[in-house]
Protein backbone atom coordinates (compact mmCIF):
# COMPACT_ATOMS: atom_id res chain seq x y z
CA UNK A 1 0.00 0.00 0.00
CA UNK A 2 1.29 3.45 -0.96
CA UNK A 3 0.13 6.90 0.18
CA UNK A 4 -0.55 9.55 -2.46
CA UNK A 5 2.20 11.75 -0.96
CA UNK A 6 4.87 9.06 -1.35
CA UNK A 7 6.28 11.15 -4.18
CA UNK A 8 9.34 9.08 -5.08
CA UNK A 9 7.50 5.76 -5.15
CA UNK A 10 4.72 7.39 -7.16
CA UNK A 11 7.20 8.72 -9.74
CA UNK A 12 9.05 5.38 -9.93
CA UNK A 13 5.76 3.59 -10.51
CA UNK A 14 4.88 5.93 -13.36
CA UNK A 15 8.37 5.70 -14.89
CA UNK A 16 8.24 1.89 -14.81
CA UNK A 17 4.79 1.84 -16.39
CA UNK A 18 3.34 -0.25 -13.55
CA UNK A 19 -0.39 -0.60 -13.13
CA UNK A 20 -1.82 1.35 -10.22
CA UNK A 21 -4.93 0.32 -8.29
CA UNK A 22 -6.74 2.83 -6.11
CA UNK A 23 -7.82 1.47 -2.73
CA UNK A 24 -10.72 2.51 -0.49
CA UNK A 25 -9.83 5.31 1.90
CA UNK A 26 -9.38 4.27 5.54
CA UNK A 27 -12.77 4.03 7.17
CA UNK A 28 -14.61 3.59 3.88
CA UNK A 29 -15.06 -0.14 4.48
CA UNK A 30 -16.32 0.12 8.05
CA UNK A 31 -15.77 1.40 11.56
CA UNK A 32 -12.78 1.04 13.87
CA UNK A 33 -12.68 -0.08 17.49
CA UNK A 34 -10.03 -0.61 20.20
CA UNK A 35 -10.08 -3.80 22.31
CA UNK A 36 -8.41 -4.19 25.72
CA UNK A 37 -8.79 -7.95 26.00
CA UNK A 38 -12.18 -7.76 27.69
CA UNK A 39 -14.25 -5.09 26.01
CA UNK A 40 -14.15 -2.38 23.37
CA UNK A 41 -12.78 0.70 25.13
CA UNK A 42 -13.33 2.95 22.13
CA UNK A 43 -15.46 2.57 19.01
CA UNK A 44 -16.16 4.83 16.07
CA UNK A 45 -19.71 5.79 15.20
CA UNK A 46 -21.25 6.22 11.74
CA UNK A 47 -21.91 9.81 12.88
CA UNK A 48 -18.75 11.91 13.02
CA UNK A 49 -20.08 14.15 15.79
CA UNK A 50 -20.74 11.15 18.01
CA UNK A 51 -17.23 9.85 17.33
CA UNK A 52 -15.79 13.22 18.42
CA UNK A 53 -17.89 13.13 21.58
CA UNK A 54 -16.59 9.63 22.35
CA UNK A 55 -13.01 10.80 21.78
CA UNK A 56 -13.53 13.68 24.20
CA UNK A 57 -15.27 11.49 26.74
CA UNK A 58 -12.53 8.86 26.70
CA UNK A 59 -9.37 10.89 26.10
CA UNK A 60 -10.41 14.45 26.99
CA UNK A 61 -8.27 16.98 25.12
CA UNK A 62 -5.31 14.63 24.63
CA UNK A 63 -6.47 13.59 21.16
CA UNK A 64 -6.82 17.18 19.98
CA UNK A 65 -3.40 18.03 21.45
CA UNK A 66 -1.84 15.11 19.59
CA UNK A 67 -3.69 15.05 16.28
CA UNK A 68 -1.62 17.82 14.67
CA UNK A 69 1.74 16.26 15.57
CA UNK A 70 1.89 13.70 12.71
CA UNK A 71 1.03 16.41 10.17
CA UNK A 72 3.75 18.70 11.56
CA UNK A 73 6.21 15.81 11.36
CA UNK A 74 5.31 15.20 7.72
CA UNK A 75 5.79 18.88 6.91
CA UNK A 76 9.36 18.57 8.15
CA UNK A 77 9.76 15.30 6.28
CA UNK A 78 8.72 16.99 3.02
CA UNK A 79 11.83 19.19 3.23
CA UNK A 80 13.83 16.10 2.24
CA UNK A 81 12.33 16.23 -1.25
CA UNK A 82 13.59 19.78 -1.78
CA UNK A 83 17.08 18.76 -0.66
CA UNK A 84 17.10 15.80 -3.03
CA UNK A 85 15.79 17.92 -5.91
CA UNK A 86 18.65 20.39 -5.35
CA UNK A 87 21.18 17.56 -5.38
CA UNK A 88 22.10 18.09 -1.71
CA UNK A 89 23.91 15.06 -0.30
CA UNK A 90 24.71 13.85 3.21
CA UNK A 91 27.31 11.30 4.21
CA UNK A 92 25.33 10.35 7.33
CA UNK A 93 21.59 9.93 8.00
CA UNK A 94 22.11 11.88 11.23
CA UNK A 95 23.02 15.01 9.25
CA UNK A 96 20.03 14.61 6.93
CA UNK A 97 17.62 14.16 9.84
CA UNK A 98 19.09 17.14 11.70
CA UNK A 99 18.79 19.30 8.57
CA UNK A 100 15.01 18.77 8.50
CA UNK A 101 14.49 18.78 12.28
CA UNK A 102 13.62 15.09 12.72
CA UNK A 103 16.71 13.67 14.42
CA UNK A 104 15.47 14.18 17.99
CA UNK A 105 12.39 12.06 17.23
CA UNK A 106 14.66 9.08 16.54
CA UNK A 107 16.35 9.44 19.92
CA UNK A 108 13.21 9.01 22.05
CA UNK A 109 10.56 6.32 22.18
CA UNK A 110 6.99 7.09 21.21
CA UNK A 111 6.05 6.60 24.85
CA UNK A 112 8.66 9.16 25.98
CA UNK A 113 7.53 11.67 23.36
CA UNK A 114 3.90 11.36 24.45
CA UNK A 115 4.80 11.75 28.13
CA UNK A 116 6.92 14.86 27.47
CA UNK A 117 4.43 16.54 25.12
CA UNK A 118 1.08 15.43 26.55
CA UNK A 119 1.97 14.63 30.14
CA UNK A 120 0.30 11.89 32.14
CA UNK A 121 -3.07 12.99 30.77
CA UNK A 122 -2.05 11.43 27.45
CA UNK A 123 -1.26 8.00 28.90
CA UNK A 124 -4.69 6.54 28.16
CA UNK A 125 -4.65 7.79 24.57
CA UNK A 126 -1.13 6.44 24.13
CA UNK A 127 -1.82 3.01 25.60
CA UNK A 128 -5.07 2.49 23.70
CA UNK A 129 -5.63 4.27 20.39
CA UNK A 130 -2.03 5.19 19.49
CA UNK A 131 -0.66 1.87 20.74
CA UNK A 132 -3.30 0.03 18.72
CA UNK A 133 -2.40 1.84 15.50
CA UNK A 134 1.32 1.24 16.02
CA UNK A 135 0.83 -2.45 16.82
CA UNK A 136 -1.23 -2.78 13.66
CA UNK A 137 1.24 -0.96 11.39
CA UNK A 138 4.62 -1.88 12.91
CA UNK A 139 3.80 -4.78 15.27
CA UNK A 140 5.68 -3.01 18.07
CA UNK A 141 4.55 -1.04 21.11
CA UNK A 142 5.18 2.59 22.02
CA UNK A 143 8.15 1.74 24.24
CA UNK A 144 9.85 -0.08 21.37
CA UNK A 145 9.10 2.37 18.55
CA UNK A 146 11.10 5.55 18.20
CA UNK A 147 8.90 8.64 17.99
CA UNK A 148 9.55 9.24 14.28
CA UNK A 149 8.49 5.70 13.36
CA UNK A 150 5.42 6.18 15.55
CA UNK A 151 4.53 9.43 13.80
CA UNK A 152 4.99 7.85 10.36
CA UNK A 153 2.61 5.11 11.47
CA UNK A 154 -0.12 7.52 12.55
CA UNK A 155 -1.17 9.78 9.61
CA UNK A 156 -4.40 8.85 7.87
CA UNK A 157 -3.63 7.48 4.41
CA UNK A 158 -5.81 9.57 2.12
CA UNK A 159 -6.12 8.19 -1.41
CA UNK A 160 -4.08 5.00 -0.85
CA UNK A 161 -3.17 2.76 -3.79
CA UNK A 162 -1.29 -0.44 -4.50
CA UNK A 163 0.55 -2.24 -7.32
CA UNK A 164 -1.48 -5.33 -8.26
CA UNK A 165 0.09 -8.34 -9.91
CA UNK A 166 3.74 -7.50 -9.09
CA UNK A 167 5.71 -10.77 -9.13
CA UNK A 168 9.25 -11.33 -7.83
CA UNK A 169 9.71 -14.81 -9.32
CA UNK A 170 13.37 -15.51 -10.03
CA UNK A 171 14.44 -12.46 -8.04
CA UNK A 172 17.68 -13.00 -6.15
CA UNK A 173 17.21 -11.75 -2.59
CA UNK A 174 20.16 -9.53 -1.61
CA UNK A 175 22.26 -10.25 1.44
CA UNK A 176 20.93 -8.01 4.21
CA UNK A 177 23.39 -6.41 6.67
CA UNK A 178 23.08 -7.52 10.29
CA UNK A 179 20.09 -5.81 11.88
CA UNK A 180 17.30 -6.97 14.15
CA UNK A 181 13.93 -7.28 12.45
CA UNK A 182 10.42 -7.80 13.75
CA UNK A 183 8.79 -11.08 12.71
CA UNK A 184 5.28 -10.56 11.39
CA UNK A 185 2.57 -13.11 10.63
CA UNK A 186 -0.63 -12.48 8.65
CA UNK A 187 -3.45 -15.02 8.99
CA UNK A 188 -6.21 -14.86 6.38
CA UNK A 189 -9.52 -16.39 7.48
CA UNK A 190 -12.70 -16.91 5.48
CA UNK A 191 -15.60 -16.72 7.90
CA UNK A 192 -17.71 -14.54 10.17
CA UNK A 193 -16.36 -12.90 13.31
CA UNK A 194 -18.15 -14.03 16.47
CA UNK A 195 -19.59 -10.84 18.05
CA UNK A 196 -19.79 -12.38 21.54
CA UNK A 197 -15.98 -12.64 21.61
CA UNK A 198 -15.93 -8.84 21.84
CA UNK A 199 -19.03 -8.67 24.04
CA UNK A 200 -21.19 -7.37 21.20
CA UNK A 201 -24.65 -8.36 19.96
CA UNK A 202 -23.48 -7.87 16.36
CA UNK A 203 -20.13 -7.20 14.70
CA UNK A 204 -20.34 -3.68 13.28
CA UNK A 205 -16.59 -2.95 13.05
CA UNK A 206 -14.30 -3.60 10.10
CA UNK A 207 -11.08 -3.16 12.11
CA UNK A 208 -10.24 -3.89 15.74
CA UNK A 209 -6.99 -2.64 17.27
CA UNK A 210 -5.41 -4.06 20.42
CA UNK A 211 -4.43 -1.82 23.34
CA UNK A 212 -1.45 -2.30 25.66
CA UNK A 213 -3.77 -3.92 28.20
CA UNK A 214 -4.42 -6.74 25.73
CA UNK A 215 -0.76 -7.30 24.81
CA UNK A 216 -1.03 -10.91 26.03
CA UNK A 217 -3.36 -11.76 23.14
CA UNK A 218 -1.77 -13.81 20.31
CA UNK A 219 -2.93 -11.30 17.70
CA UNK A 220 -2.26 -7.59 17.20
CA UNK A 221 -5.21 -6.48 15.10
CA UNK A 222 -8.21 -7.76 13.19
CA UNK A 223 -9.34 -6.32 9.88
CA UNK A 224 -11.81 -6.97 7.08
CA UNK A 225 -10.05 -8.19 3.92
CA UNK A 226 -6.83 -6.52 4.96
CA UNK A 227 -3.46 -7.82 6.08
CA UNK A 228 -3.34 -7.37 9.85
CA UNK A 229 -0.02 -8.50 11.35
CA UNK A 230 0.73 -10.62 14.43
CA UNK A 231 4.00 -11.70 16.01
CA UNK A 232 3.12 -15.41 15.73
CA UNK A 233 0.50 -17.41 13.84
CA UNK A 234 -2.84 -17.24 15.70
CA UNK A 235 -3.52 -20.64 17.35
CA UNK A 236 -6.53 -22.56 16.04
CA UNK A 237 -8.12 -22.50 19.50
CA UNK A 238 -8.18 -18.70 19.44
CA UNK A 239 -9.59 -18.63 15.92
CA UNK A 240 -12.36 -20.99 17.09
CA UNK A 241 -13.28 -18.45 19.77
CA UNK A 242 -13.07 -15.46 17.45
CA UNK A 243 -14.94 -16.86 14.44
CA UNK A 244 -18.25 -18.61 13.99
CA UNK A 245 -18.29 -22.34 13.18
CA UNK A 246 -17.32 -23.19 9.62
CA UNK A 247 -14.46 -20.69 9.28
CA UNK A 248 -11.52 -21.59 7.07
CA UNK A 249 -7.88 -20.52 7.35
CA UNK A 250 -7.05 -19.53 3.79
CA UNK A 251 -3.39 -18.67 4.34
CA UNK A 252 -0.71 -17.96 6.91
CA UNK A 253 2.19 -15.83 5.77
CA UNK A 254 5.26 -15.28 7.94
CA UNK A 255 7.91 -12.62 7.38
CA UNK A 256 10.80 -13.93 9.47
CA UNK A 257 13.94 -13.69 7.34
CA UNK A 258 14.82 -10.97 7.86
CA UNK A 259 11.36 -9.73 8.87
CA UNK A 260 8.79 -7.16 7.85
CA UNK A 261 10.09 -4.18 9.85
CA UNK A 262 13.25 -3.28 11.75
CA UNK A 263 13.07 -3.92 15.47
CA UNK A 264 13.34 -0.29 16.55
CA UNK A 265 15.42 0.49 19.62
CA UNK A 266 15.56 4.21 20.52
CA UNK A 267 17.82 6.07 20.83
CA UNK A 268 18.63 4.87 17.32
CA UNK A 269 22.15 4.50 15.92
CA UNK A 270 22.74 4.93 12.20
CA UNK A 271 25.27 3.49 9.82
CA UNK A 272 26.60 6.12 7.37
CA UNK A 273 25.49 6.46 3.77
CA UNK A 274 29.16 6.82 2.77
CA UNK A 275 31.16 3.77 3.87
CA UNK A 276 34.24 4.96 1.97
CA UNK A 277 34.74 7.07 -1.17
CA UNK A 278 32.78 5.33 -3.92
CA UNK A 279 31.02 2.81 -1.62
CA UNK A 280 27.54 3.71 -0.33
CA UNK A 281 25.00 2.01 1.93
CA UNK A 282 21.49 2.40 0.54
CA UNK A 283 19.62 1.30 3.67
CA UNK A 284 21.15 3.55 6.30
CA UNK A 285 17.94 5.45 7.05
CA UNK A 286 15.78 2.42 7.89
CA UNK A 287 16.40 2.73 11.64
CA UNK A 288 14.52 6.03 11.56
CA UNK A 289 11.32 4.62 10.05
CA UNK A 290 10.55 1.77 7.68
CA UNK A 291 8.46 2.34 4.57
CA UNK A 292 8.71 2.06 0.79
CA UNK A 293 9.21 5.83 0.56
CA UNK A 294 12.10 5.66 3.05
CA UNK A 295 13.76 3.03 0.84
CA UNK A 296 13.26 5.28 -2.19
CA UNK A 297 14.84 8.24 -0.36
CA UNK A 298 17.81 6.07 0.64
CA UNK A 299 18.23 4.95 -2.95
CA UNK A 300 18.06 8.53 -4.26
CA UNK A 301 20.68 9.65 -1.72
CA UNK A 302 23.00 6.78 -2.68
CA UNK A 303 22.54 7.66 -6.37
CA UNK A 304 23.32 11.34 -5.76
CA UNK A 305 26.42 10.44 -3.74
CA UNK A 306 27.56 8.06 -6.49
CA UNK A 307 27.06 10.69 -9.19
CA UNK A 308 28.91 13.25 -7.08
CA UNK A 309 31.80 10.84 -6.58
CA UNK A 310 32.01 10.05 -10.29
CA UNK A 311 32.03 13.75 -11.18
CA UNK A 312 34.83 14.40 -8.71
CA UNK A 313 36.81 11.43 -9.97
CA UNK A 314 36.21 12.50 -13.56
CA UNK A 315 37.39 16.02 -12.77
CA UNK A 316 40.45 14.67 -10.97
CA UNK A 317 41.30 12.35 -13.87
CA UNK A 318 40.88 15.20 -16.34
CA UNK A 319 43.14 17.37 -14.22
CA UNK A 320 45.82 14.70 -14.11
CA UNK A 321 45.62 14.18 -17.86
CA UNK A 322 45.92 17.92 -18.44
CA UNK A 323 48.92 18.13 -16.13
CA UNK A 324 50.61 15.22 -17.87
CA UNK A 325 49.95 16.84 -21.23
CA UNK A 326 51.40 20.15 -20.09
CA UNK A 327 54.47 18.49 -18.63
CA UNK A 328 54.89 16.56 -21.83
CA UNK A 329 54.64 19.73 -23.89
CA UNK A 330 57.13 21.47 -21.62
CA UNK A 331 59.72 18.70 -21.88
CA UNK A 332 59.42 18.59 -25.65
CA UNK A 333 59.76 22.38 -25.90
CA UNK A 334 62.93 22.45 -23.80
CA UNK A 335 64.48 19.67 -25.84
CA UNK A 336 63.75 21.44 -29.13
CA UNK A 337 65.33 24.65 -27.90
CA UNK A 338 68.51 22.90 -26.78
CA UNK A 339 68.83 21.15 -30.11
CA UNK A 340 68.53 24.43 -31.99
CA UNK A 341 71.23 26.01 -29.88
CA UNK A 342 73.59 23.09 -30.52
CA UNK A 343 72.86 23.26 -34.24
CA UNK A 344 73.59 26.99 -34.33
CA UNK A 345 76.82 26.52 -32.39
CA UNK A 346 77.96 23.83 -34.79
CA UNK A 347 77.19 26.03 -37.79
CA UNK A 348 79.24 28.91 -36.35
CA UNK A 349 82.18 26.67 -35.77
Amino acid sequence: MVWHKNYLVRDLTAAAGLEREDLPAPGAEGLLAVYDGQTLVFAESPWRLLTLIRLLWRYWLSWFSFRGAPAQTFQRFEQIYALLANGTTFDRPVDLLKAVGLYDLTQASMFEWLRVNLGESGDLLGSELIAGVNRCNCNQNNQELNALAGMVSMPARHRPWSLPGVQLAGFQKPVVPARKYQQTVATFVRGEVRPSFFGLPSMDYAAVLVSDAAARLPWSSLGLEQQQPCVEAVPHAWLSMMFEAGFEVVANHTWSTPGAYPAFDPPEDFAPFTLCPGLYYAAALENAASAMEIAAIEGRMAALLTAQHLRRRGAADAGEQAALHLRSEGVLGAGTGAGSERHEAAGAA
